[in-house]
């Protein structure tokens, strides 16, 4: 009769155990991520429905500068730049803030589905800064934009929403995330 284990079968469970330990992190890391992209996503929601009451009262958009101005660390940030236009409109995320927002002016007459078809060109061909812009029917007038490093890897995650219907994100680089 036997007692206890071989050095083998010790071994073999151990890697079994490191194996699993590997793919439990992989795992866990990449949840994490997506829990803080769902910061950007509903502030970019809770932007564009600003802006629509902002276009419904006054007749035009409001354009907001960046704000942080930098894009945060990935611990996130409580700094916010008060000298954007987000008041305007009444947003001002509370706590820590992982991403930097923007409302930009599009240059052009692209319509929603030129902006799709050419995601990055769409995404870099705007003005970023505090201002006003009239409403065009039929085409993207606004992008409303967030952009962090979650994982800080000096990879920019880029994600929008325009104005115009269907209004849906966008991930300008989604494997960033």
């Amino acid at each position: 009769m036997r007692r206890g284990f071989t050095i083998v079968e010790v071994l073999i469970v151990l890697l079994l155990l490191g194996i699993l330990a590997g793919i439990a992190g992989y795992n866990y890391k990449r949840y994490a991520l997506q829990a803080k992209r769902v910061e950007a996503l509903e502030n970019l929601g809770v932007i564009r429905k600003l802006e629509e009451v902002y276009r419904a009262e006054k007749g035009q958009y409001v354009t907001c500068y960046w704000s942080p101005e930098n894009v945060p660390p990935p611990q996130g940030t409580e700094d916010w730049n008060s000298n954007s236009y987000f008041y305007l409109i009444g947003f001002r995320p509370q706590g820590v803030i992982r991403y930097r927002y923007a409302v930009a002016k599009a240059n052009g007459s692209r319509t929603v589905s030129q902006c799709m078809a050419d995601v990055e060109a769409c995404y870099n061909d705007n003005v970023v800064v505090n201002g006003f812009t009239q409403v065009r029917d039929g085409v993207v007038d606004i992008l409303m934009k967030a952009e962090a490093d979650l994982d800080n890897d000096g990879n920019i995650g880029k994600v929008f929403i325009p104005d115009e219907p269907p209004q849906r994100i966008v991930y300008v680089n989604y494997t960033v995330y």
